[in-house]
């Protein structure tokens, strides 16, 4: 890096010239959550080496619910400021299913496989906007007997574009700032592998989430949130229905909610709102309390028009060490009304 001072008419002009470095590395992290049990999470970034200004990620959990990803990425020369992203991921985990008053009935093997191409501009520092097109491939497979076992498998595309607005002042434990994430589909040539089960072949999806925190004091915040998913056609296969209890990097349609089950509530539509706060009364060690509210139906008017309401709460602490934050929720819900507990341990990357 070199710099100069330019005078002018107006004053002094700073010009900086900046050379990003070659470089390639390795991360390695321990991770565990009730829902993924633990991991060994590693991370391989290469810089430049498929085109000036590329760079390719390679993500690779390790556990009984294991998922790799490969994402390449690089400037165009188009304007504004436009690149091309390209992302494959593969992902296992025990999904498990619910009846309608929240018991949980067996789990699923899940599997699913993900193509994604993408289109992204920057057009600020905190917006991105993107659209692109994606491949999926779903699988479920449950076995209910020794010689008696369900197998799904569901595969379509989606034309998609997305808005992404981040200015949250720090990625663990954000203190201050609001983070806006909306995406809308156009899904087509969905199929199913069982010829006896009818599912839409075309319908159109999208939802929005917001994260919001309002610092009060140094060291306290105000939370809150707002989610809205909808699917919109008839006989949408429960593998594109949205999803609370908890997150999926690797899962666009899966929703945190205080207090209930993973994957407890779902539903081809949603709208939620959450509210909360945090305080650290100790240096990086936190307090949060949070509630929310859930209403689910399966179109859109009847979304509007009627009211499938769950409530839930959770307090808990985390904390920030070398290995990465830790979390430790309690709470219940009046779903369920059981008391739900979640532990965190690490980053997730």
């Amino acid at each position: 890096m070199n710099y100069k001072i330019l005078p002018d008419s107006a004053g002094n002009t700073l010009v900086i010239r900046v050379r990003e470095q070659d470089y390639n590395f390795l991360k390695a992290s321990f991770n565990y959550t009730n829902q993924y049990k633990a991991a060994i999470l590693l991370n391989a970034t290469f810089r430049n080496v498929l085109g000036e200004g590329s760079r390719v990620l390679a993500d690779l959990r390790l556990s009984e619910n294991p998922a790799v990803k490969l994402h390449y990425s690089i400037h165009t020369p188009w304007k504004p400021n436009v690149g091309f992203s390209q992302k494959v991921a593969f992902n296992i985990f025990d999904a498990p299913m619910f009846d309608p008053e929240g018991n949980k009935i067996t789990s699923f093997n899940y599997r699913h496989f993900l193509s994604e191409t993408e289109f992204q501009s920057v057009l600020s520092n905190p917006l991105l906007l993107g659209a692109g097109l994606s491949f999926n491939s779903q699988y479920l497979d449950a076995n209910y007997h020794t010689y008696d076992s369900l197998n799904i498998r569901v595969t379509g595309w989606q034309a998609f574009g997305t808005i992404v607005y981040d200015n949250l002042d720090r990625s663990v434990f954000p203190h201050l700032g609001l983070r806006f994430q909306m995406r809308i589909e156009q899904h087509f040539s969905c199929r199913d592998n069982n010829p006896d089960i009818s599912v839409a072949n075309k319908f159109w999806s999208g939802f929005f989430s917001t994260d919001r925190y309002i610092a009060i004091y140094p060291k306290f915040s105000i939370t809150g949130g707002l989610a809205t998913g909808i699917n919109e056609g008839k006989n949408i296969h429960p593998m594109n229905f949205f999803y609370l209890g908890g997150e999926n990097k690797y899962e666009t349609k899966f929703f945190a909610f205080p207090g209930i089950p993973f994957m407890s509530v779902s539903s081809s539509c949603f709208w939620s709102g959450k509210i909360g706060f945090q305080a650290e009364p100790w240096h990086e060690k936190f307090l949060f309390l949070n509630g929310g509210v859930v209403n689910t139906a399966h179109d859109l008017h009847n979304l509007i028009t009627q009211f499938q309401i769950t409530y839930g709460i959770e307090a808990g602490a985390g904390i920030k060490t070398i290995i990465g934050p830790i979390s430790l929720t309690f709470g219940s819900n009046t779903l369920t009304k059981s008391l739900v507990t979640n532990v965190s341990i690490g980053f997730v990357f």
